[in-house]
């Protein structure tokens, strides 16, 4: 396993790995959102009186954002610009499905940020921040997978 990371919709989609030949510093993980919670205070009363699910009737999430480290080879100066120029053209600012070699089912979808690689000696580095909708799908037929979170107010 390569834990790689497919960005982009359908025909146009881009690899990770079998694209760009990056590997991760670490497995791709994609952390669940925080709450959005309304808490008021109450003078007189212990504890605050919780509206996080008002007015929608559920609890709310923040949009969830990250990096991701990724490393390669080069094989001199003109590959490693090459290289950091065409994932840049491709992915910089794009708002696209990301789905994680590991949770193949499942997609999401947000904004990617590519960031200055970091040369010297050994391995190049480049950092591909995400912002990302609190919402998981389900790739097979597009539908909002709410099982990641929990629902634990009530």
């Amino acid at each position: 396993m390569n834990f790689s990371i497919t960005f982009g919709d359908e025909p146009d989609t881009k690899n990770t790995w079998s694209d760009w030949k990056l590997v991760p510093a670490s497995p791709p993980m994609i952390p669940p959102p925080e709450p959005i919670l309304n808490l008021v205070s109450v003078p007189g009363r212990s504890e605050p009186i919780d509206l996080s699910k008002y007015p929608f009737g559920k609890l709310l999430y923040q949009p969830i954002s990250g990096i991701w480290s990724f490393m390669w080879e080069p094989l001199g100066h003109q590959d490693r610009v090459e290289k950091y120029e065409a994932i840049r053209k491709w992915a910089h600012g794009r708002v696209c499905k990301i789905r994680l070699e590991e949770d193949p089912d499942h997609y999401y979808r947000g904004r990617l940020t590519v960031d200055q690689p970091t040369t010297g000696e050994g391995p190049n580095q480049i950092d591909i921040s995400y912002t990302i909708n609190p919402k998981r799908y389900n790739y097979k037929d597009n539908t909002e997978d709410t099982s990641w979170v929990s629902d634990w107010h009530n």
